[in-house]
């Protein structure tokens, strides 16, 4: 089977990867610009990688699936591609996210530790918490490189035979009755068995159809000093999704671990 895959990303690399270990499939990958660059939704210094589910314990075969292709990955590719420095999960007992962490830490035997208010000042006195509020300290969790993982994803794939073409945006992809043929913008036409598209806010120009189904929008974010009066109502008044802030001072986030802080006022940070 020939298959193509438009878009190596954070989804097109790991599909790329994937295929490309399967035998009886030839996988070619297009990128429109150079493999693991920053402009596209991978971008950017981390990610946050987690082991606790907060909603159904039916995600957690994936959770465990993923962390065993992590380790895969950066054994096969010899780099680093997640720093598993822990991250702190911050809520109310009664809260059912944080229920359903607990029940997935217990049941799915995961390493972690349950700080009531007064460890977590001493732990981790950047972080304010409410009267009742736990912090849990997911262990195996951390940060992952992105770009790397990427980068490494595809560097693997081919190794492992597939192809993969950077530089290369795709302009159609037409269905035919045995196929589907890939039209890039340098005029070149492919045909594939399938082809998967994975370009992000790009999809609906390569499938005109899913234009309805998929909108593009612009992700706002803002940088903000520690020192600032009001950032919390600066950011509320932006409607901001992300913001990068700096400490107060040299020393003042030393220490800070990833986080998570759950509903209702749903936001996380990576230092």
């Amino acid at each position: 089977m020939k298959i193509g895959v438009v878009g190596l990303g954070a989804i097109g690399a790991q599909v790329l990867w994937s295929l490309s270990k399967r035998a009886g499939v030839a996988v070619h990958g297009f990128e429109s610009g150079y493999i693991g660059h920053p402009l596209a939704g991978a971008g950017g210094g981390g990610r946050l990688f987690r082991n606790l589910e907060l909603t159904t314990m039916g995600y957690m075969p994936i959770v465990k699936r993923s962390n065993e292709l992590w380790e895969e990955l950066e054994l096969t590719g010899g780099r680093q591609l997640r720093r598993k420095v822990g991250a702190l999960l911050l809520g109310a007992p009664t809260d059912a996210q944080i229920e359903h962490a607990l029940q997935a830490a217990r049941e799915w035997d995961l390493e972690h530790e349950i700080y009531g208010k007064e460890e977590m000042r001493e732990l981790f006195p950047q972080f304010s918490m409410a009267d009742g509020d736990v912090g849990i300290w997911d262990t195996g969790a951390g940060v992952i490189s992105p770009e790397r993982s990427i980068s490494v994803a595809v560097e693997q794939a081919v190794r492992a035979g597939a192809t993969a073409r950077e530089f290369t945006p795709g302009a159609a992809a037409d269905e035919r009755a045995d196929g589907v043929t890939l039209r890039l913008e340098s005029g070149e036409s492919l045909d594939f068995d399938r082809v998967l598209v994975a370009c992000g806010g790009w999809t609906t120009k390569l499938v005109p159809e899913l234009c309805d189904w998929i909108v593009t929008r612009r992700l706002t974010s803002a940088w903000c000093s520690g020192k600032d009066d009001g950032i919390r109502d600066w950011i509320g008044a932006r409607r901001l999704t992300s913001a990068w802030f700096s400490g107060k001072d040299d020393g003042s986030l030393w220490g800070l671990p990833p986080f998570m802080r759950v509903a209702p006022s749903y936001c996380y940070g990576i230092p």
